[in-house]
């Protein structure tokens, strides 16, 4: 039904409210299906969301897409993130994607970036693989990174950079303390 609805609001400007909830309905049926289906359930989901944003990359639609995209990759770390770890990776892309394309949707870019960040941060320190804890850390440090250029005024975009301090000071020895310790 919602791909019959877009196809035929599509080339309209006046029926764009119809379109852009015919693509809400859409992207939510493919994002259930792809979560509950195969990998052709999930290349179907992508090919739509590669769809909106080659017919019009600025518009709501694709930001739409993208949102869910970044929705789909969080979903599936949280599923199946700890065998196959590239969920966290593919969140933080997409996040990333997200905020640099649609900057203007702050509230949603600010909370893809912070989710992303943290989510990789919290697994890279429980990762026992030596190759994939740095690839995770690298990963928050853009996302962290990212929200306190962006989306500094946010409360979020304060706390990533917060977050990047406490991140840069990881191995490094800190002199500045001085003072009476437990031992006197």
């Amino acid at each position: 039904m919602a791909t019959r609805v877009i196809r035929l609001t599509m080339t309209d400007e006046s029926k764009k409210p119809q379109f852009q909830a015919a693509v809400g309905q859409l992207l939510e049926a493919r994002f259930q299906n792809a979560l509950a289906g195969d990998d052709e359930d999930i290349d179907i989901f992508c090919s739509d969301v590669q769809a909106l944003s080659e017919r019009d990359p600025k518009s709501a639609a694709a930001a739409e897409g993208v949102y869910y995209m970044a929705r789909f990759a969080h979903t599936r770390a949280g599923l199946v993130g700890s065998t196959q770890p590239v969920w966290f990776e593919t969140l933080s892309r997409w996040a990333r994607e997200f905020a640099d394309r649609f900057p203007e949707q702050q509230n949603r870019a600010a909370s893809l970036l912070f989710g992303a960040a943290r989510s990789c941060e919290l697994h890279a320190d429980a990762a026992q693989d030596l190759e994939l804890r740095p690839r995770l850390l690298t990963e928050s440090r853009l996302c962290y990174a990212a929200l306190s250029e962006k989306f500094s005024s946010t409360e979020q975009g304060q706390e990533a950079a917060a977050s990047l301090r406490r991140l840069s000071v990881v191995g490094q020895k800190l002199t500045q303390f001085t003072g009476p310790t437990i031992d006197g």
